[in-house]
């Protein structure tokens, strides 16, 4: 995808673009980018919301859970009227609001062995927010198989995990 710095574009991201790390090009590529998240929970929702906040260009979210009231404390995103609506719902509504230039892919489905392949192939970086090993393993193999960049993280209580 091409991409033309219109006065907002140029506008938003005025702090990134002075930047010499990141620079125009950098912009460029942060735009022509597609991340997927696997989680939309405590780590998935600031990850989300700093993917969208920074303009990447494509952002697949990939949940399924449903938000409960236990979640509100803990994911930030979700708010009180969002019980019982499902999180990439919750998520999507106030990261188009947060920037709209973002195109939000959400899927409705937990990852697994049957739509690895078409949800993350195309990805040029993934990031696990997964709450579970069996998705943290196929996520790795899924990565290491397609070249493609990632990160696996992991929260519990206390005690947080990067590999």
């Amino acid at each position: 995808m091409e991409f033309k710095f219109s006065e907002e574009i140029i506008e938003r991201y005025s702090a990134e673009i002075a930047m010499k790390e990141i620079g125009g090009k950098g912009l460029e590529k942060l735009i022509n980018s597609t991340v997927g998240v696997i989680g939309a929970g405590g780590l998935g929702c600031p990850v989300i919301q700093i993917l969208t906040a920074i303009g990447i260009g494509t952002i697949k979210i990939i949940d399924a859970d449903v938000i409960k009231r236990s979640n509100l404390a803990r994911q930030y995103l979700h708010y009180t009227s969002d019980i019982n609506s499902y999180k990439i719902e919750s998520i999507k509504r106030k990261m188009i609001d947060l920037n709209p230039n973002v195109n939000l892919k959400c899927y409705n489905t937990y990852l697994n062995k049957e739509n690895v392949e078409e949800l993350l192939s195309d990805c040029n970086f993934v990031i696990d927010a997964s709450d579970n090993f069996a998705t943290k393993f196929l996520i790795n193999d899924a990565c290491v198989y397609f070249d493609i960049p990632f990160v696996i993280a992991g929260v519990q209580r206390f005690i947080g995990q990067i590999f």
